[in-house]
Formats: structure tokens, sequence, C-alpha cells
């Protein structure tokens, strides 16, 4: 490595881990006075509110992290332009891509630390987070993920579920509706279960009426059963899969979950998760699009507008961004744009018109 690169990326670098502790000092700050009340309601332990945050923090990092590039872009280049560095660089021949090279090449490291940490830390720490809020902090009445009442399942082969109660440890249910439509959404059958038990590899069902109906929803036969094998494919470990948060699925565990649907009738459910999952994808490289951003900003600032600046310049621009980004997104889920264009439009706008402030215009 160059003198010259190792120069930018150290100044780089420098910014860089300042606005990480500081933001993740900031947020901390933040949310510990949103919980201060119930933390000393419940007087919950010093220890315990250290193991909140320390689970907390891979997605403080993942939502920090392009704001943090974009503002260390800028006042890096900005402070090379401030002390006429970048003229003499230009004058020994320098484009402004070799310039901002050590710091774009590291910038693929984040979005590779990233997406690593989206698939394999975020996932799983967000759960132990949410647990420990729960339990400790905001001591709810039962036990995380013990007993799930009033669930809404959308199940394989056209079929809702609705649950009063699940218990998760026993794998039984206590009141079971099951919908199930033709392809056009229509409820051609309903049966329902006063008590639902798992059985190794089925469901046993007691206590049920079955209730046919025809397209115009009327009633065309009914039959009370005393127990009877549910012909049903969710097991267990599928009902809790719908029950998680999106946040707590990585990118195979979505994909798998809308495979599974993809039969269904659910469409606007599925288009949904479509949308979340590309943007699950496409969020890591966001750090990057941020360092396009920041670069041709950076060089087209006054030499005397560095500090304040570049951090005013950067709000703007990330608060575009998301606000676009937000849009596309609603959009997705609204049908009227595809999927993956809806995550894919944002990110490629702007990298676009980086890459020809970068190319063309500086």
């Amino acid at each position: 490595m160059r003198i010259l690169d190792k120069y930018i990326l150290v100044n780089f670098l420098t910014s860089l881990f300042c606005c990480l502790f500081v933001f993740v000092f900031l947020y901390v700050i933040v949310d510990l006075f949103c919980l201060l009340e119930d933390i000393l309601k419940n007087k919950v332990p010093l220890i315990i509110i250290f193991r909140y945050y320390l689970a907390f923090l891979p997605r403080i990092f993942i939502q920090i992290s392009p704001f943090s590039c974009l503002i260390s872009i800028m006042y890096t280049l900005g402070k090379i332009n401030y002390h006429n560095e970048l003229i003499a660089m230009r004058v020994g021949g320098l484009s402004t891509f070799r310039i901002s090279f050590p710091i774009i090449l590291f910038g693929l490291i984040i979005v590779f630390i990233n997406f690593i940490f989206s698939e394999k830390v975020v996932s799983e720490n967000q759960r132990i987070a949410d647990q420990i809020k729960s339990q400790y902090i905001e001591k709810k009445n039962f036990p995380a993920a013990a007993i799930l009442t009033n669930l809404a399942i959308y199940g394989f082969q056209n079929r809702q579920l609705f649950i009063n109660t699940f218990r998760t440890k026993e794998n039984e249910i206590d009141g079971l509706t099951i919908l199930e439509q033709d392809k056009k959404q229509n409820v051609i059958s309903k049966l329902f279960a006063k008590k639902v038990i798992w059985k190794k590899d089925y469901w046993q069902a007691y206590e049920c009426w079955r209730y046919n109906f025809d397209h115009q929803g009327s009633v065309i036969g009914s039959r009370y059963f005393e127990n009877i094998k549910l012909e049903i494919s969710e097991k267990p470990q599928d009902i809790l899969t719908q029950v998680q948060k999106i946040e707590y699925m990585n990118s195979r565990e979505l994909l798998d979950y809308i495979l599974k649907l993809s039969n269904s009738s659910a469409e606007a459910a599925i288009r949904n998760l479509w949308v979340e999952l590309y943007h699950k994808m496409v969020m890591p490289f966001t750090c990057i699009i941020m360092l396009f951003i920041g670069i041709p900003a950076s060089f087209i600032l006054s030499r005397k507008m560095v500090g304040f600046s570049s951090i005013g310049i950067s709000i703007v621009g990330a608060l575009m961004y998301f606000l676009i980004q937000t849009m596309s997104l609603a959009l997705g889920k609204n049908g009227i744009l595809p999927p993956l264009a809806s995550a894919l439009i944002t990110p490629l706008i702007f990298l676009f018109i980086s890459i020809y402030l970068i190319v063309f215009s500086l």
C-alpha cells in the first residue's frame, strides 16, 4: 500500500471509529432514558442492563454504520481539501476515484462485516435482547414464547389458522379454527376444534365441528367429530416460525418461510415478505452507497466548510436516501412496484448519480 493510501485510510478510520463510538453512546443513552422508569420500578441489576445492551449492540452497529461512513468520508476528504492537499494530489496526476480508492476498498470490508452480522449475529442477539427486555425490564406476566395467544397464521395449501392459546412447551392448542380457501380466496370449509395436541408427527383434534360452504358462502354441510387426525402440514415449529418477528429471521430462514407460503392465497403477505427479504439482502450495501455519495459531496465543499458543513450535508443526504427508500418499500408492499425493484431502486439511483459526479463532473 502506498504512503498516500495509508495516510487517507488512517484519517478515515479515525473519523469512522469516533463516529461509531459517539453514535453508539448516544443511542444507548437515549434508549436508557426511555427505559429508565421500568428499570427503576423493577430494580433491574446493572449486569442485566449490560447484557441487554451487549445483545442489542449488533443491531445498533448495523443501523448507524451507513451514516457514520458518510460523515467520516466527507470529513476526511473535506479536511484534505481544506489543507490544499487535494490540489497537490491532482497536480500529481491522481483522479478523484484513485484518491478515494482505499476508502472504497475498506467500505467493501464494512459491507462484508455488515452482511455477516445481519445473517449470523443480529437475529439471534435481537431475540436475546427482546427476551431480556420482556423478562427483566418490562416484566411481562408470562415467560417469552411459553404461552402464545390470539395467533393468526397463514397456513400451507390455502389455509388460515386462528389459534386462541398455544402452549409451546406442551405443543397443545386450545381453540383452533381452520379456514380453507380456493384459489379465488373463497372460504370452502371451516373447522373448529376445542383442543388440539401434537402427537409426534400429526395433530390430534378433539371436539371438532367441520362446515362446508358453497361459492356464495352458504353452509352446505356440517359434521361433528369427537376426535380426528388433522390433515394439515404445519408442525409446531412452523407455527413458531410464523409467530416470530421478521427481524429474528436471517435471509435463508425468511426465504424458506416464503417458499412454504408460496402455494397459499396470502398474496399480500407473501409480497410483503419478498420486499423484506430483498431489503434485508440489500441493506448491508448501504455503507458503500453512502461512501459513493460522500465522495463528490466532500470534494465540492468550500475549503472553509469542513466541520459542521460536512455533518449537515451528511444529514441531508442520508435523510433523502432513507426517505426515498421508505417510499419505494411502501410502493413495493402495496404492489405498485415489484419487490426486487422496490429494494434496489433507491441504492441504484444514488449509486449512478454518485458515479456520474465522480467520473464526469469533478
